[in-house]
């Protein structure tokens, strides 16, 4: 009787450990391993001073080039608004930092007009449009389906506000811009403080957190002044009615995006201690 019952333990445990291996497994098969950015790793005294020194000499550069990168941006605009048919010239909002720093952030004097007949009908009718879209996309973009359905929902909010509300608009186009433009700032001014918490303390190589943060820097900062354009060309073409889902969804949003994009990508590179992709708990590597 003992060893019965002692047959069936074993038997149970064989099948409990053969489920737990499967659980590990992917679709195909194949070994699902423990991403290295779950993996613990020493608090040393050079990784901390690393992380802090390579965050405080980063923060200071950007915010150095604060007042150099806003000139760049309004010299850029004040060349680019005839190129892309936007009727408007460019202003420069001063924004103090304390008594030591200055920055003249550009924007556009261009206003976003109240939607008439022309805006509703192009705007209504893109909404529909993104509506049927998600209808008919194959199974393998479905994240794409649920996109443009989010994004018509957001739309026909922003519909429904502008059919009952009466003008001006709350939010013009000048002060929106340059209010973009320096939300986008500010997310470039915590960029290195955020690898610090968060890319600085792992085990990648000088070299590579170099690269990572001179590519994040590099890329936020063009981007911003392109982003900022494109939401005041469609807000100006297309009406105040797309004002607020530029914000809501083609705003800062994109940036956070761009963010985690480039630190998935770094996250998976090699490291000194630990492999890109470290075995699961309870594998063997």
């Amino acid at each position: 009787m003992g060893s019965s019952v002692t047959g069936k333990d074993t038997g149970a445990a064989a099948l409990l450990d053969g489920l737990n291996q499967l659980r590990l497994r992917g679709a195909r098969g194949g070994v699902i391993r423990q991403h290295r950015a779950m993996i613990g790793l020493r608090w040393t005294p050079s990784r901390i001073i690393r992380a802090i020194s390579l965050s405080v000499f980063w923060l200071a550069v950007v915010i150095l080039a604060l007042p150099s990168l806003a000139r760049g941006y309004a010299l850029f605009y004040e060349e680019i608004v005839w190129w892309v048919g936007l009727p408007a010239g460019v202003s420069v909002s001063t924004v103090r930092v304390g008594e030591l720093l200055t920055v003249g952030v550009p924007y556009f004097r261009v206003e976003s007009p109240w939607p008439e007949q022309i805006h509703w009908l192009v705007v209504g009718g893109l909404t529909v449009l993104a509506v049927a879209v998600s209808f008919v996309l194959p199974d393998r973009f479905l994240p794409a389906r649920y996109f443009l359905r989010f994004l018509a929902m957001v739309q026909s909010v922003s519909l429904g506000y502008f059919a009952f509300a009466s003008p001006p608009f709350l939010y013009p186009l000048p002060g929106y811009t340059a209010g973009l433009l320096m939300a986008g700032l500010a997310v470039l001014v915590l960029i290195p403080p955020v690898l610090g918490l968060s890319f600085y303390i792992f085990d990648h190589s000088l070299r590579q957190q170099l690269a990572l943060t001179v590519m994040l820097l590099l890329h936020v900062a063009v981007f911003l002044p392109v982003q900022v354009l494109i939401h005041a060309w469609l807000a100006h073409y297309l009406s105040a009615l797309v004002q607020p889902t530029l914000f809501f969804i083609f705003g800062l949003l994109l940036e956070v995006m761009v963010f985690v994009a480039f630190y998935g990508w770094a996250m998976s590179w090699q490291g000194t201690e630990i492999p890109a992709s470290a075995p699961a708990p309870g594998q063997k590597p």
